[in-house]
């Protein structure tokens, strides 16, 4: 019975460091709370993109993390519902992030789950092929125009109105 118990212990033990090296080492945040709303899971991708220490956070209310968070996780937590991949801008950073969330119930232990993404750079970007793509066209109009002053002062009007 011994060596039975000693081989759980060890075995649980292993799954327990493997699932905080795995909370630690995602490149998303992750934030998780209990039926009170207690954080008790804040990894260090939340911490950077909230800019907060997990120290600070772990145990408190989820009223600490700003309202945008705090009423998405409240919402998957009162619902007991799952939201999946929805964007929400940050009022104060103007930063767009991906959420998903999760309701939880196991073993009597009742909560959610908030797994999140800085996606700004990546609507920086479409944004900016969207502004190519419309010049290629406008410059593809000013190619089937036949006169050569006309496509120079089409082409000049063009890249003073362009921003940047």
């Amino acid at each position: 019975m011994a060596v039975e118990n000693a081989f759980l212990y060890r075995e649980a033990n292993h799954r327990k460091i493997l699932n905080e090296n795995l909370l630690e080492n995602i490149p998303c945040g992750v934030i998780a709370i209990n039926s009170n709303g207690r954080i008790n899971a804040f990894n260090k991708n939340a911490a950077k993109m909230l800019d907060m220490s997990s120290h600070d956070i772990l145990g408190k209310d989820v009223k600490h993390i700003g309202s945008l968070f705090t009423d998405i996780i409240l919402r998957t937590l009162k619902d007991k519902k799952t939201y999946e991949m929805r964007e929400v801008v940050h009022p104060t950073t103007h930063l767009t992030y991906s959420v998903s969330t999760s309701f939880f119930d196991t073993s009597g232990e009742i909560g959610a789950v908030m797994i999140f993404s800085d996606i700004s750079e990546i609507r920086k970007l479409q944004s900016s092929l969207s502004t190519v793509a419309e010049f290629e066209k406008k410059l593809k109009q000013l190619e089937s125009r036949t006169s050569p002053s006309g496509i120079g002062t089409e082409l000049g009007k063009m890249l003073v109105a362009q921003p940047g």
